[in-house]
Formats: structure tokens, C-alpha cells, sequence
């Protein structure tokens, strides 16, 4: 009879572990998908900011900066921010944007619509394809 006891313990333990560790590294997936919104959402206020000022979108990657460093008046450093899914931040320009990502570069951003997706592929936790967030 004991024993019967210690293996319902041990088996109650496992699935209550088994059901901990997915909630656990959920944040962390959350973190990764919103530290991705948000430095998209600084490329494209950047953008437009040029977009604003200058009539068209930057054409190179000397024009372009994110959005603090303007707000800073600081000089346009032609940077983009790194990509938290990739770890990189690479930025490369198309004359399209393609169907889905391609290449290795972090960032595409297609200068005649001034539109800038992650290169990422696969999905994010909420199950929208990174490439299209």
C-alpha cells in the first residue's frame, strides 16, 4: 500500500513539473516577442521621421538612425537596432518586400515603400509568423 502511495506522489509530482516548465519560459518568449515589436516600431518611427522632414524615405544606410538618437539631435549614425530573435543587426535593402524571410540579415527594409520587417522566420509564441509582426 505504500508503495502504491509514493508512486501516485511521484507521478502527481511529474505532471504538476511537466505543466511548470512551459509556463515558465513563457515570459521569456513574451520578452523576445515584444523587444521585437518595439525596435520595429523604433525603425519605422525613424522612417517616417525621415519621411516627415525630407519628402521620401531614406535611400541608404548612412540616412538612416533610430528614433532616440534623433530625438537626441545626435547625427544619424546608420545603425539599426539589433534584432532580439536573430542577435544581429544587419540591415538589407530591397527592392521588394519578399514573400517570406531570406538571407541571413536581421532586418529587410525595401526604401521605395519605406516598409521594414524582421528577417525572421518561423512563429512567434502568439502564432503569428515573426516575419509578419
Amino acid at each position: 500500500m505504500l508503495r502504491v502511495e509514493v508512486l501516485l506522489v511521484v507521478a502527481i509530482f511529474v505532471m504538476l513539473t511537466s505543466v511548470a516548465v512551459p509556463v515558465a519560459r513563457t515570459p521569456s518568449s513574451r520578452h523576445t516577442t515584444d523587444d521585437l515589436r518595439e525596435r520595429l516600431a523604433q525603425l519605422r518611427c525613424a522612417i517616417n521621421d525621415f519621411h516627415a522632414d525630407h519628402g521620401r524615405f531614406p535611400a541608404s544606410l548612412e540616412e538612416f538612425a533610430p528614433r532616440e538618437e534623433a530625438a537626441r539631435d545626435a547625427p544619424r549614425c546608420g545603425a539599426a537596432p539589433v534584432n532580439p530573435v536573430t542577435g544581429t543587426d544587419t540591415l538589407r535593402f530591397v527592392d521588394r518586400m519578399p514573400e517570406r524571410p531570406e538571407g541571413r540579415e536581421a532586418w529587410l527594409y525595401a526604401p521605395h515603400t519605406g516598409e521594414v520587417r524582421a528577417n525572421v522566420p518561423g512563429l512567434a509564441p502568439d502564432g503569428m509568423p515573426w516575419f509578419r509582426l
